[in-house]
């Protein structure tokens, strides 16, 4: 797969840091810089195929249904909860749930509350999580913000301000809109639409006193930008390739309708679909389900033309899978290369318990 990142002089090798017992991870992964681009007058759904640098790297002493006990335990209470004025997750670096991210909610005397939703560390579908003198390796990262991507004042911002706060996505200003993964149906509107406020700051419809410049943008979520103005907006986000493969979690599926559930690739480079870890031959852990025949599509991936303007603009191709194979309109598409930078919709239909889509580490 080939890499597309500007790499920083003099950060090309990976430096490695003990853990415990003999056991190395990486500690400063290659940096470099990568370059997005919100088309003028359209809609542009964007990705961050960067993480920040570890605030930490420590090993699982003991496992809760939703809380992970670490060595060394150092952290002053509360200092990776979101209360402290910037948001963090713990990032799985070895075991069975190498590459699972979760929010963390709190942490006191080494104990570290997660937002794991539906799952149960001590019972997960990936596999046991081990504690110990040979536990598993975790890193905590701090989440990319609204703020640092798109400018925290008026000098600093990369889009345009808006007046007055609307009902909806604003269509007077730029905004961004953040995808609802959760909720069932196709083509659904955002999340939470996020505008700068002149004189205010970063802030949503019918939350005027909420400041959103912390807004968390998670790694492997798409965020689509609203740009009014005809001259597109540039933006450049410096940061670390995660060494780790790295999982999408996607949320169960209902039965009797399409979910559409915006996802982007994690890492800095373009894998093919057949390499992308989408599909697999078995359907119990598959993302992507086989369709019968290309008349009878059960799920597809969703890819948006990225030169052409306009709003809430249809995707520009479809990929399924028969049998074995990826294909569009008929003509086969395993060498079709995904690209960072960008998001896609996975369309799925069927009920199904959540999964993951497993995206392989980068090489």
């Amino acid at each position: 797969m080939k890499t597309l990142l500007r790499l920083f002089p003099g950060l090309l090798a990976l430096a490695l840091v003990s853990v415990a017992h003999g056991q190395t991870v990486a500690a400063t992964p290659a940096a470099g810089y990568f370059k997005l681009t919100a088309r003028g007058a359209s809609d542009s759904l964007l990705s961050i195929p960067l993480v920040k640098r570890s605030a930490m790297v420590a090993r699982v002493s003991a496992v809760g249904p939703g809380a992970l006990t670490l060595t060394p335990a150092g952290a002053t209470d509360g200092a990776y909860a979101p209360a402290s004025g910037a948001s963090y997750y713990v990032q799985f670096a070895s075991g069975a749930l190498e590459g699972v991210c979760y929010k963390i909610l709190n942490n006191a005397s080494g104990v570290f509350t997660l937002a794991t939703g539906d799952e149960d560390l001590t019972s997960h579908s990936l596999g046991t999580v081990l504690a110990g003198e040979s536990g598993d390796i975790v890193r905590i990262r701090p989440y990319w913000t609204v703020a640092e991507v798109f400018g925290s004042d008026e000098g600093s911002l990369q889009l345009d301000p808006v007046s007055e706060l609307t009902g909806g996505p604003y269509t007077a200003s730029d905004a961004i809109l953040l995808p609802d993964n959760a909720a069932a149906g196709a083509e659904k509107r955002p999340l939470t639409a996020i505008a700068y406020l002149a004189g205010a700051g970063w802030r949503a419809p019918g939350s005027p006193a909420a400041d959103l410049a912390a807004q968390e943008l998670p790694p492997g979520m798409p965020f689509a930008v609203r740009r009014q103005r005809a001259e597109p907006a540039g933006l450049v986000v410096a940061g670390y390739v995660s060494p780790e493969r790295f999982l999408v979690r996607l949320p169960p599926l209902v039965a009797g309708a399409d979910h559409d559930v915006a996802v982007a690739l994690a890492h800095p480079q373009e894998p093919t679909l057949a390499d992308a870890g989408l599909f697999s031959a078995g359907p119990a852990g598959s993302v992507i389900q086989a369709s019968p025949d290309a008349l009878d599509l059960r799920d597809v991936l969703l890819e948006f033309d990225t030169e052409r303007r306009g709003f809430a603009l249809p995707p520009a191709r479809r990929f399924y899978v028969l049998d074995t194979g990826w294909y569009e309109a008929g003509t086969a598409a395993d060498d079709h290369t995904l690209q960072p930078g960008i998001g896609y919709i996975l369309r799925l239909r069927g009920e199904r318990p959540g999964r993951y889509w497993v995206q392989p580490p980068p090489e």
